[in-house]
């Protein structure tokens, strides 16, 4: 049977009759099966055959345009659009798939030359005018797409795609009510039409009726499968609801019948991300990002994806494109200043979240991380004010209002923060931080019957918690009372040894108690556990590096790194030890083994740069500033440390360009300006220089700090006279306090203290609220040993800022001197509560010394000698040995003291002291 119809069709073939051909018909009406099922690229396969086989038929063409448009292929759709009109085809037809592929490639202004009404037929004329509206209203010009839309729908009432397009103008000017009146006769002309219905559940959702939107999508889709338009907005409200698994399969529902949909593409990379499989969110965001202009959210979900990843230069260079595209939407500017935040470039946040305020569309969220962005770059003052209006906006945030609190610290205002703390208690009464928090702000104000009763509050509101007995022994600490400290966080550690703040500070009270071994081998059994644990990292290092054991601080570092090889923050501080120590090799060394393959990043080429210059390779490190300054133009320190560099070369010219661009990108930074005329200082003399300082103010005359340039390199070039000629030329045009103190500054070295004095007293009597120089003046007369006019200033400085901790110290220091020793005692108290340093320490300890309270006294001069190589204090803390017994420790300290090179008022009590414990010894 087989050969004999094998010989029947050869038969065929010699008759010349060959195969049956398919009609286009047959290939059309395949075609339509495959629409009305959603298979579409079965239908694209039927009408290539139907175009193939007849070119002239327009209707294939036409389908076939339609079919390809649906597919993602508008190029090809616009093509086979502009073959159906040639050929005839209906205009009405043809004109919204011509209309339409063109907008989907981004060419409305050619739309609007060629496509215009010809006034033969209203119909076709009223599908041009929509098609020019969709154009105008792509362009920005809603007025003439309202205009196009307005003639269209008198043409053709009938033409349920014009109303439908002035709905959708209406909805994107905000008009819902006008919206919804235009999709009323969109309905009335088409009550089937799936996109006015899915535009009708736009609608619903927007007036947050979103399950009757999900319902109506529902039936619409039960009526008109497959319904895209309605599928892809259930999968998005499913999306907004949380409902991801039924979102996805209306995503995976599209994208079966439409691969190429773009729409469904993106939603389906924002599945991805919500299902934390963003390495294949990127993936497809890479493929989709072509189309990012006209899908600006393309760039807000690659910004959070590539957040996700960890490729943060990326991702804030993806938010800055959404937020330039995007600038209406107050989430673009959070996302960039969220990402800016992690860059640890909050400055570079503040734009686009102040300009959400200004434009007024700020929320609490804006306010508070505009405020931690101010906070951050030192703005206190702004931060305050965003802060505060935060939680005016969200009185309950609890949140907000601890930032609100910190920012009242930097203020110096610590009373404002325990009010705010307060409140912060009542709204979260069992969270230790806040309670941690209102105790530390108490503590703060240097009062400790306000901190005891701060603690008495959180107690109150958290019970004998680990966090509240850990405050309870900082505030022993606080009273000076080491031994209780010690044996409240012993009993800490003992009930619950994992419990790592108070093992700290039990350190630090065994430090303070002076148990040197105490406190070496408490922080050093933490580090055993967990090398690369903080603080007790950075407490142990330390006291290793004062102590002449560098060797051995490297080692806790090296520990350190091993344990955490990814914290970039162990390999720097690693890195600089290590060329700090002398090993500046090794510190190459470990750049090379933490970048082996790849070029190291902005962090690693400092650290590299760093270590070649301690090795003197001088060509190799300019080579590797240039490198980093390429990939992070704003690493400004980078920048100057190159521009050294090759004025030590003789690259004048190089140097100069380096600067400029550091100007452009930080105009208010004074020392690049500086760097800029130095460098014509440098290569052509101070003439030069004093030229470019003049073209320089009067670019930027607003900037006050350029006043002074020209007396600062007269100051340079070693002539102090003509910088205050200079000075003083500058402060008689426009007076300010930055002048002012320059030429105080002038006179005092060139010996005309009184004279400069005078300049300061006289500006103080216009400007009473200038601390600064009442805190200059108090200094000059303590120099001067006029303590009583020193503590006028000091008292006029301490009325507006009284918890500032210079201050408070000073005048705690005179009224030593002037015998007021309760005074003194109260003030220096406060003063070392605000600021534990050695100089604090000092005048406390010193105080408690002259009250003959000379056991506390050794508590705080062991401190401040631990601190300290300053003679006087070493003298101090050997008379408070001395009171207390310990003979032998004094002496060898009083030989430290008397034997330095240094110049004090109490050398001779020392020697005095000295020669009398060493009698007969």
């Amino acid at each position: 049977m087989r050969y004999r119809l094998l010989g029947s069709l050869v038969v065929l073939g010699a008759l010349g009759l060959g195969t049956v051909p398919a009609f286009p018909a047959n290939y059309l009406q395949s075609a339509r099966t495959a629409m009305q099922r959603g298979d579409l690229k079965t239908a694209e396969i039927e009408l290539r055959n139907a175009v193939r086989t007849d070119p002239r038929n327009g209707e294939a063409r036409y389908l076939l345009a339609r079919v390809q448009l649906a597919l993602g292929n508008p190029v090809a759709a616009e093509q086979q659009a502009k073959a159906a009109e040639a050929r005839g085809y209906d205009p009405r037809a043809v004109i919204p798939v011509l209309g339409q592929s063109m907008l989907s490639q981004g060419h409305a202004a050619e739309l609007l030359k060629t496509l215009k009404p010809t006034g033969k037929n209203k119909a076709a004329d009223a599908e041009a005018l929509v098609m020019r509206g969709a154009a105008h209203a792509s362009l920005g010009q809603e007025d003439k797409a309202a205009a196009s839309l307005a003639k269209a729908e008198q043409l053709d009432p009938a033409n349920a795609d014009a109303w439908l397009a002035d709905a959708r103008l209406a909805l994107a000017r905000r008009n819902v009510k006008e919206a919804q009146d235009k999709l009323a006769h969109a309905l009335a002309a088409n009550p089937h039409s799936v996109r006015a219905r899915t535009l009708k559940a736009q609608l619903l959702a927007i007036d947050k009726d979103v399950p009757g939107a999900i319902k109506l999508l529902g039936e619409t889709i039960a009526d008109r499968p497959p319904a895209i338009p309605a599928l892809l907005l259930r999968a998005n409200l499913l999306v907004a609801t949380g409902k991801f698994d039924a979102a996805r399969a209306d995503d995976d529902a599209v994208l079966k019948l439409l691969p190429g949909n773009v729409e469904a593409l993106f939603l389906k990379a924002v599945l991805l991300h919500q299902a934390g499989k963003n390495q294949d969110a990127d993936a497809l965001l890479d493929r989709l990002q072509p189309l990012f202009p006209r899908l600006p959210k393309g760039f807000f979900l690659q910004a959070a994806v590539k957040e996700n990843l960890g490729q943060l230069e990326q991702a804030a260079a993806a938010a800055r494109h959404y937020v330039a595209a995007a600038p209406d939407d107050p989430n673009g500017a959070k996302l960039l200043a969220e990402i800016e935040f992690k860059l640890n470039r909050p400055d570079r946040a503040i734009p686009a979240l102040a300009k959400l305020v200004a434009d007024g569309k700020a929320d609490a969220q804006t306010y508070d991380m505009l405020g931690r962005a101010y906070a951050a770059t030192g703005q206190t003052a702004e931060a305050s004010k965003d802060f505060q209006q935060a939680a005016t906006l969200a009185p309950t945030n609890v949140g907000v209002r601890t930032q609100l609190a910190s920012t009242m610290l930097q203020l110096g205002r610590p009373d404002a923060a325990v009010t705010d703390l307060e409140h912060a208690l009542t709204l979260a009464p069992k969270q230790p931080q806040v309670g941690e928090a209102l105790f530390l702000a108490a503590l703060r104000t240097g009062d400790l019957d306000k901190a005891t009763a701060a603690l008495a509050k959180v107690r109150a509101a958290q019970g004998d918690t680990p966090v509240v007995r850990n405050l309870t022994g900082l505030l022993q600490l606080a009273k000076l009372d080491v031994a209780g400290a010690t044996a409240t966080f012993e009993g800490i550690v003992k009930q619950d040894p994992a419990f790592m703040p108070a093992r700290i500070n039990l350190a630090r009270a065994q430090a303070m108690a002076g148990d040197k071994a105490a406190f070496e081998a408490t922080l050093g059994d933490i580090l055993k556990k967990t090398p690369a644990s903080e603080p007790a990292l950075t407490l142990l290092s330390n006291d290793l590096l004062a102590t002449g054991r560098a060797p051995a601080a490297v080692g806790l570092l090296e520990a350190a790194h091993k344990a955490a090889p990814k914290d970039i923050r162990l390999t720097l501080r690693l890195g600089d030890l290590l060329i700090r120590t002398g090993s500046a090799q090794k510190a190459l060394d470990l750049v090379k083994q933490e970048a082996p393959t790849g070029a190291p990043g902005p962090a690693l080429l400092g650290l590299q740069a760093a270590a070649e210059l301690g090795l003197k390779q001088l060509p190799a490190a300019r080579d590797t500033l240039t490198k980093l300054v390429a990939l992070e133009p704003r690493a400004l320190v980078a920048r100057r440390e190159l521009a050294a560099l090759l004025i030590q070369k003789g690259d004048y010219a190089s140097a100069r360009d380096l600067i400029k661009t550091g100007i452009s990108l930080f105009p208010n930074d004074y020392q690049l300006y500086v760097d800029y005329a130095m460098i014509d200082f440098k290569q052509s003399g101070l003439a030069t220089a004093l030229s470019t300082a003049d073209a320089l103010h009067t670019q930027n005359m607003t900037f006050v700090p350029l006043q002074a340039l020209r007396g600062d390199l007269y100051l340079a070039a070693k002539k102090p006279e003509d910088a205050l000629k200079a000075y003083e030329a500058a402060n008689a045009k426009e007076p300010s306090l930055l002048l002012t103190t320059r030429i105080a500054a002038v006179l005092q070295q060139t010996g005309k203290v009184d004279q400069a004095m005078q300049v300061l007293k006289d500006w103080l009597a216009k400007h009473p609220d200038e601390l600064q120089v009442a805190s200059v003046l108090s200094g000059m007369d303590i120099a001067r040993k006029n303590y009583p006019e020193a503590r006028v200033y000091l008292k006029q400085v301490l009325a507006k800022a009284p918890h500032d901790p210079a201050s408070l110290n000073n005048l705690a220091w005179i009224d030593q001197k002037l015998g007021k020793l309760d005074e003194a005692r109260a003030l220096a108290g406060q003063a070392y509560l605000l600021a534990p340093s050695p100089q604090t320490a000092d005048t406390l300890g010193w105080i408690l010394v002259s009250a003959n309270q000379p056991a506390q006294a050794v508590v705080l001069l062991r401190q401040a000698h631990a601190g300290s190589t300053d003679p006087r204090i070493a003298y101090h803390y050997a008379v408070a040995l001395n009171a207390t017994g310990e003979k032998a420790e004094a002496v060898k300290l009083l030989h430290v003291a008397v034997a330095s090179k240094v110049k004090y008022s109490e050398k001779p009590d020392a020697v005095t002291l000295l020669d009398k414990l060493t009698k007969g010894s």
